[in-house]
Protein backbone atom coordinates (compact mmCIF):
# COMPACT_ATOMS: atom_id res chain seq x y z
CA UNK A 1 0.00 0.00 0.00
CA UNK A 2 1.52 3.41 -1.12
CA UNK A 3 1.99 5.77 2.21
CA UNK A 4 -0.74 8.35 1.77
CA UNK A 5 0.90 11.80 1.50
CA UNK A 6 -0.61 14.98 3.48
CA UNK A 7 -2.98 17.23 1.86
CA UNK A 8 -0.63 20.15 2.00
CA UNK A 9 2.26 18.42 0.80
CA UNK A 10 -0.12 17.40 -2.62
CA UNK A 11 -1.19 21.04 -2.44
CA UNK A 12 1.96 22.32 -2.72
CA UNK A 13 3.33 19.89 -5.18
CA UNK A 14 0.17 20.83 -7.53
CA UNK A 15 1.44 24.27 -6.68
CA UNK A 16 4.49 24.23 -7.71
CA UNK A 17 3.83 21.92 -10.91
CA UNK A 18 1.35 24.79 -11.88
CA UNK A 19 3.91 27.53 -11.49
CA UNK A 20 6.75 25.33 -13.78
CA UNK A 21 3.50 24.94 -16.62
CA UNK A 22 3.48 28.57 -16.57
CA UNK A 23 6.44 29.81 -16.77
CA UNK A 24 7.36 27.34 -19.23
CA UNK A 25 3.93 28.31 -21.67
CA UNK A 26 5.29 32.01 -21.43
CA UNK A 27 8.62 30.70 -22.44
CA UNK A 28 6.98 28.97 -25.29
CA UNK A 29 4.84 32.58 -26.08
CA UNK A 30 7.61 34.66 -25.97
CA UNK A 31 9.51 32.43 -28.32
CA UNK A 32 6.76 32.21 -30.96
CA UNK A 33 5.14 35.13 -30.55
CA UNK A 34 1.44 33.74 -29.41
CA UNK A 35 1.11 31.95 -32.81
CA UNK A 36 -1.88 29.24 -31.72
CA UNK A 37 -0.95 27.60 -34.15
CA UNK A 38 2.68 26.78 -32.68
CA UNK A 39 0.86 24.75 -29.29
CA UNK A 40 0.35 21.84 -31.38
CA UNK A 41 4.04 21.47 -30.27
CA UNK A 42 3.89 23.76 -27.67
CA UNK A 43 1.79 22.10 -25.73
CA UNK A 44 3.57 18.30 -25.37
CA UNK A 45 7.03 20.82 -25.48
CA UNK A 46 5.49 22.34 -22.46
CA UNK A 47 4.55 19.59 -20.58
CA UNK A 48 7.92 17.77 -21.82
CA UNK A 49 10.04 20.19 -20.04
CA UNK A 50 7.57 20.00 -16.47
CA UNK A 51 8.16 16.39 -16.17
CA UNK A 52 12.32 17.14 -16.97
CA UNK A 53 12.29 20.32 -14.69
CA UNK A 54 11.06 18.08 -11.44
CA UNK A 55 13.54 15.52 -12.86
CA UNK A 56 16.54 17.44 -12.76
CA UNK A 57 15.25 19.52 -9.96
CA UNK A 58 13.11 17.89 -7.28
CA UNK A 59 10.91 20.12 -4.76
CA UNK A 60 13.35 20.94 -1.99
CA UNK A 61 13.57 19.42 1.51
CA UNK A 62 14.10 22.81 2.94
CA UNK A 63 12.47 25.55 2.64
CA UNK A 64 13.19 29.49 4.00
CA UNK A 65 11.91 30.94 6.49
CA UNK A 66 10.28 34.89 5.81
CA UNK A 67 11.73 36.46 9.12
CA UNK A 68 14.27 33.40 8.96
CA UNK A 69 15.81 35.26 5.62
CA UNK A 70 15.16 38.56 7.03
CA UNK A 71 17.78 37.82 10.59
CA UNK A 72 19.86 36.14 7.81
CA UNK A 73 20.68 38.68 6.04
CA UNK A 74 20.72 41.36 8.52
CA UNK A 75 23.28 38.93 10.31
CA UNK A 76 25.71 38.66 7.14
CA UNK A 77 25.53 42.11 5.86
CA UNK A 78 26.57 43.28 10.02
CA UNK A 79 28.81 40.60 9.99
CA UNK A 80 30.38 41.20 6.60
CA UNK A 81 30.66 44.75 7.38
CA UNK A 82 32.67 44.18 10.69
CA UNK A 83 34.62 41.37 9.34
CA UNK A 84 35.68 43.55 6.61
CA UNK A 85 37.00 46.67 8.63
CA UNK A 86 38.71 44.34 10.66
CA UNK A 87 40.51 42.59 7.82
CA UNK A 88 41.33 46.29 6.23
CA UNK A 89 42.73 47.44 9.47
CA UNK A 90 44.62 44.15 9.48
CA UNK A 91 46.51 45.23 6.36
CA UNK A 92 46.36 49.06 6.91
CA UNK A 93 48.08 48.90 10.36
CA UNK A 94 50.49 45.31 10.16
CA UNK A 95 52.13 44.01 13.04
CA UNK A 96 49.97 46.12 15.45
CA UNK A 97 46.84 43.48 15.65
CA UNK A 98 47.65 39.70 16.20
CA UNK A 99 47.73 37.88 12.59
CA UNK A 100 47.05 34.13 13.08
CA UNK A 101 46.76 32.43 9.96
CA UNK A 102 45.78 28.86 10.30
CA UNK A 103 42.79 26.10 9.94
CA UNK A 104 39.95 25.24 12.42
CA UNK A 105 37.66 22.09 12.12
CA UNK A 106 34.04 23.32 12.62
CA UNK A 107 31.40 20.18 13.71
CA UNK A 108 28.35 21.54 12.40
CA UNK A 109 24.56 20.92 14.07
CA UNK A 110 22.88 21.47 10.35
CA UNK A 111 20.94 18.75 8.75
CA UNK A 112 22.65 16.95 5.33
CA UNK A 113 21.82 19.03 2.22
CA UNK A 114 21.05 22.83 1.79
CA UNK A 115 21.66 24.04 5.05
CA UNK A 116 25.04 22.86 5.34
CA UNK A 117 26.03 23.42 1.59
CA UNK A 118 24.62 27.43 2.59
CA UNK A 119 26.49 27.54 5.82
CA UNK A 120 29.90 26.53 3.72
CA UNK A 121 29.62 28.99 0.94
CA UNK A 122 28.72 31.92 3.54
CA UNK A 123 31.49 30.76 5.66
CA UNK A 124 33.73 30.99 2.75
CA UNK A 125 32.08 34.70 1.84
CA UNK A 126 32.84 36.59 5.24
CA UNK A 127 36.20 38.11 4.84
CA UNK A 128 39.04 36.43 6.53
CA UNK A 129 37.50 33.12 6.10
CA UNK A 130 37.50 30.00 3.52
CA UNK A 131 36.47 26.77 3.58
CA UNK A 132 38.89 24.91 2.59
CA UNK A 133 37.69 21.00 3.20
CA UNK A 134 34.05 19.85 3.84
CA UNK A 135 33.88 16.42 4.91
CA UNK A 136 30.02 15.02 5.87
CA UNK A 137 29.21 17.38 9.50
CA UNK A 138 32.58 19.23 9.01
CA UNK A 139 34.26 21.75 7.34
CA UNK A 140 37.94 22.39 7.39
CA UNK A 141 38.27 26.35 7.64
CA UNK A 142 41.22 28.76 7.16
CA UNK A 143 41.20 32.02 8.95
CA UNK A 144 43.25 34.85 9.23
CA UNK A 145 42.93 35.06 12.95
CA UNK A 146 42.13 31.49 14.39
CA UNK A 147 42.80 32.77 17.86
CA UNK A 148 40.04 35.39 17.54
CA UNK A 149 36.49 34.91 17.97
CA UNK A 150 36.10 33.19 14.97
CA UNK A 151 34.82 29.69 16.12
CA UNK A 152 32.02 32.16 17.79
CA UNK A 153 31.20 34.16 14.67
CA UNK A 154 30.88 30.32 12.80
CA UNK A 155 28.14 28.94 15.55
CA UNK A 156 26.21 32.00 15.33
CA UNK A 157 26.15 31.86 11.31
CA UNK A 158 25.05 28.29 11.85
CA UNK A 159 22.13 29.60 14.03
CA UNK A 160 21.32 32.48 11.68
CA UNK A 161 21.26 29.64 8.68
CA UNK A 162 19.07 27.23 11.19
CA UNK A 163 17.04 29.93 11.61
CA UNK A 164 16.29 30.87 7.65
CA UNK A 165 14.99 27.02 7.71
CA UNK A 166 13.20 26.71 10.86
CA UNK A 167 15.46 24.51 12.58
CA UNK A 168 16.24 23.50 15.92
CA UNK A 169 20.02 22.76 15.93
CA UNK A 170 20.05 22.95 20.03
CA UNK A 171 22.91 20.73 21.57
Amino acid sequence: MAAQRAPKEVLEQILHAALRIAMFALIWLGLTSGEAASWIVGGPAVLAAVVMSFWLRPLPKFRWRLIGMIRFVAFFLKSSLVAGADVARRAMTPGDLPLKPGFCVYSMRLPPGTPRWLFASTTSLLPGTLTADFQSDRILVHALNVGGPFEEQLRKLELAVAALYGLDISP
